[in-house]
């Protein structure tokens, strides 16, 4: 992820500084124009402008005591550049703050995994966990490994952080009693072990611990179970991506150090709201991240990036339902042209805006009402005629009526708030720390 010069970093925060105070409403409103004609110009998602501004704000007599000078998340982000790791924004800030988290992890009842996953080999999850390796607590990583590996290791040095690469290949995931998958799953929750038998004694071995998995999931797949457990990475070919990295650079023998002493001060935060885009399935993994992300001085880049990588692992028509019911839900009505939806769905969410198809490998486009109608069909709706009165006359379009979807919405309460990553919200949130709460 490259950041734009330091000097332009501080353009944009003083832009947004200025664009926040309600005490001139004139110059306020001048700034919000400079500020954003100044995105499009450097093609700066709302994400980027988030962090940018996260980050300059990030000052030391500001910091409560657990946040030191030390930025894991800068450091990581400057060694994905040198790596020339691939991953979107997005999936780097919850990358780094995961590894942030090895350090930390015992003050959480749980440790998400983190799923490094692809559909074809090639896409640089090895060499991220090789880059993981040199940075995270303790680091192990194995290839072909038993779970009995796992939990003897575990018991002789506790907070290890285990990296287990190319999954796919190993028959412990996936095949007869699948005890490594037991350990990955059981692994997720403080005091969580596995049993064995031995001498005709049940032996229990604690398997509390940060874990990693890599694996193409073409021919294999895990457990609905094991996924809520996990962190979803998923990861694609790009041709600017390489192995070649000095493991031996002198950034990771700092963030090693800078993350020692972080470990050390850290302290939870109080008060810390998770976003309300959130699968409740899977907040036990973000509280995690999102608290540490917070501590560290970037609440709402964690929380975007959050809900940005959950989408992204979840099935892409189930966010669409989602969404397309909020959208119904904040205009108050019953039916909507797909031109007047597309336009809603590109500002609620930027994943809508900034589409890479319904597979994941085109480039960056607003969602077409084609890709709409095709992620519909599989839920067996289609568009229908929908009429409106426009200036006193009659006219149709294609379109949508809430009836069609509301046997797959169910009777769920829908929160109608906007995304917490855009201008606006910055603008109204300037001092605060966490999300806010309704």
């Amino acid at each position: 992820m490259r950041r734009p010069p330091d000097d332009i970093c501080k353009r944009i925060h003083d832009l947004w500084a200025r664009a926040s105070d309600p005490s001139n409403e004139h110059e306020s409103a001048f700034a919000r124009t400079k500020l954003r004609e100044l995105q499009i110009e450097l093609g700066l998602s709302n994400f980027m402008l988030t962090y940018i501004i996260e980050r300059e704000q990030k000052a030391p007599s500001k910091l409560e005591p657990s946040r030191i000078e030390f930025d894991p998340i800068e450091i990581m982000l400057d060694l994905f550049e040198l790596a020339r790791i691939k991953l979107t924004p997005e999936q780097e800030i919850v990358t780094a703050v995961w590894v942030g988290h090895s350090y930390v992890f015992h003050h959480y009842r749980h440790t998400p995994r983190l799923l490094l996953r692809s559909r074809e080999g090639g896409c640089g999850k090895t060499a991220l966990m090789s880059l993981i390796e040199v940075t995270a607590a303790n680091a192990l990583k194995l290839d072909d490994v038993s779970a009995a590996v796992i939990y003897n290791y575990l018991s002789d040095n506790p907070g290890t952080t285990f990296l287990i690469d190319n999954g796919e290949r190993n028959p412990a995931l996936w095949s007869g009693e699948q005890l490594l998958l037991n350990i990955y799953e059981h692994g997720h929750r403080e005091r969580g072990r596995v049993s064995r038998l031995i001498n005709r004694q049940p032996v229990f071995y604690p398997c509390f611990a940060p874990l990693a998995l890599a694996y193409i999931e073409r021919d294999v797949q895990l457990s609905s179970e094991a996924l809520e457990r996990s962190t979803i990475i998923d990861m694609v070919k790009n041709r600017e991506g390489r192995d070649e990295f000095d493991y031996g650079h002198p950034l990771i023998p700092a963030f090693r150090v800078g993350a020692h002493g972080f470990a050390e001060t850290f302290k939870r935060p109080k008060n810390v709201s998770l976003p309300k885009e959130l699968d409740c399935r899977f907040l036990d993994n973000w509280r995690v991240l999102i608290e540490i992300g917070t501590v560290l001085g970037y609440p709402r880049t964690i929380g975007a990036a959050a809900i940005a990588v959950q989408g992204t692992a979840e099935n892409v028509v189930d966010v669409l339902l989602h969404h397309i019911r909020r959208v119904f839900d904040q205009k108050k009505v019953d039916e909507m042209w797909t031109r007047d939806l597309l336009p809603e769905l590109h500002q609620l969410w930027e994943g809508w805006s900034a589409f890479c198809g319904i597979d994941g490998r085109k480039d960056p486009h607003k969602l077409t009402a084609r890709e709409l109608n095709k992620m519909l069909w599989v839920k067996h709706i289609i568009p229908t005629t929908v009429w409106r009165y426009i200036d006193g006359e009659r006219r149709s379009n294609n379109g949508f009526r809430r009836k069609q979807f509301q046997h797959l919405w169910g009777a769920e309460s829908e929160d109608t708030r906007t995304q917490s990553n855009n201008i606006r919200y910055l603008t109204q949130h300037k001092e605060s720390t966490g999300y806010t709460q309704d």
